[in-house]
C-alpha cells in the first residue's frame, strides 16, 4: 500500500531524523506503523501533523516565497490558482466537514465577525487564559465584535458555571423539546443567557486545556446544559430536513467553529488516542450549527515541557487566527 511504502521510507536510518521526535512528521509515521493502523487512520494522523507544520508556511505574515529547487514560488499565488479550479474550494469544505484535520479553505467573506469566546480553565493566571486574552485582543484589533464567557467566573467568582445538570433541568429538557417557547420559564438564567449569546454570534471560539484526552468538566457541562433540544436543535421532520447525525440545527447563524487547546502529550499520542474533545466538537457539536459551518483547530502539544520561546511562538499563532476569519 502507498502509505506503508511512505512509512518504510520515513523509518530508514539514513533519513537522519529520529522517529521518536514528536516535533517531526516522521514520528507520526512511526506510531502508525508501530500500532498497525489501517490506511484511513494513517491518512488522518499523517494529515493532522502536516496541517499543523506545513500550513503555517502559507501565511503571508511568515513567508513570502517557498524555495522549490532552483526557483522560488509564492505560496499565496499558488493557493489562489488552486482555488480558481472549479470545485476545489467545495471539495476542501466537504473534507473539512468529514474531518477537522483537513483545514477549511480561506474565508471569502471579509466582513467583521460576531465572535463568542468560551474559555474553560480554573486559573485566571494560566497559559490557557493568556491564549484566550491574546485571541480576544487580536480579534478586537481586527475589527471583530467579541463577547466572552469564562466558565470558571474569572471576572466574578460568584458566577462560576455549574456544569452538572440537575434532575429538574433534565425533566424540563424533554418539555422544551416539545415546546421551545417555554424556555423563558424553564431555563436557568445563566443557561438562557448563554443560549442568547449562541444565537447572536456567527463564530464560536472554544479555548480549553485537554485533560485526560477530553474537555474540562465545565465545558462539557456547558454543552450539556446549553445545547437544549427544541431551541438549539431538533429532531428531523418532513419540513426541517436533517444533518448527517439525524439532527436539524437551529443555530444556523454560527458559520465557523474555532478550537484552541493545550495538550500534555505529543501530537502523535493525542491523535492516536482519539482527541475526544476535538472529535466531540467537530463531529457532534457542529451539527447544531449551520450545515456548512467549518471547523478550524490549533493545538499546543507537550505544553508541560515546552520552552518559553515555544509558548511565545504559539501565542503569535493564536493572534493570527482572528485575521483569517
Amino acid at each position: 500500500m502507498l502509505f506503508s511504502s511512505v512509512f518504510d521510507f520515513m523509518n530508514r536510518q539514513d533519513v537522519g531524523i529520529n522517529p521518536f521526535n514528536s516535533a517531526s512528521p516522521f514520528s507520526i509515521a512511526f506510531v502508525v506503523k508501530r500500532y498497525h493502523c489501517d490506511d484511513v487512520c494513517s491518512f488522518l494522523l499523517f494529515k493532522s501533523l502536516l496541517t499543523s507544520q506545513v500550513a503555517p508556511l502559507y501565511s503571508s505574515q511568515q513567508i513570502q516565497t517557498v524555495p522549490v529547487g532552483s526557483r522560488s514560488i509564492n505560496p499565496l499565488a499558488a493557493m489562489s490558482f488552486l482555488y480558481s479550479i472549479p470545485g476545489a474550494r467545495l471539495l476542501q469544505t466537504k473534507l473539512n466537514h468529514l474531518s477537522s484535520y483537513v483545514p477549511p479553505p480561506p474565508m471569502e467573506n471579509t466582513d467583521p465577525r460576531r465572535i463568542l469566546l468560551v474559555h474553560s480553565h480554573p486559573n485566571p493566571d494560566s497559559f490557557s487564559a493568556a491564549i484566550a486574552d491574546t485571541f480576544q485582543e487580536s480579534a478586537v484589533e481586527a475589527g471583530h465584535e467579541v463577547k466572552r464567557i469564562s466558565l470558571y467566573g474569572h471576572d466574578n467568582p460568584n458566577k462560576c458555571y455549574r456544569p452538572n445538570m440537575s434532575r429538574k433541568e433534565r425533566e424540563d429538557y424533554f418539555k422544551l423539546m416539545q415546546d421551545g417557547s417555554k424556555a423563558g420559564s424553564l431555563l436557568a438564567p445563566e443557561v438562557k443567557g448563554h443560549i442568547e449569546l449562541l444565537q447572536w454570534c456567527d463564530t464560536l471560539v472554544l479555548v480549553y486545556p485537554t485533560w485526560w484526552m477530553n474537555t474540562p468538566a465545565s465545558l462539557k457541562g456547558f454543552f450539556d446544559r446549553t445545547l437544549v433540544g427544541g431551541i438549539t436543535w431538533e429532531f428531523p421532520s418532513a419540513t426541517n430536513g436533517a444533518a448527517s447525525l439525524g439532527l436539524a440545527p437551529k443555530l444556523g447563524n454560527i458559520e465557523h467553529i474555532v478550537g484552541v487547546s493545550t495538550y500534555g502529550a505529543s501530537q502523535a499520542i493525542v491523535t492516536l488516542a482519539g482527541d475526544n474533545g476535538r472529535r466531540m466538537i467537530s463531529n457532534a457539536i457542529r451539527h447544531s450549527v449551520c450545515p456548512n459551518a467549518s471547523v478550524s483547530w490549533l493545538g499546543l502539544y507537550g505544553v508541560d515541557t515546552i520552552s518559553r520561546e515555544g509558548r511565545t511562538h504559539f501565542l503569535k499563532s493564536v493572534a493570527k487566527l482572528p485575521k483569517d476569519l
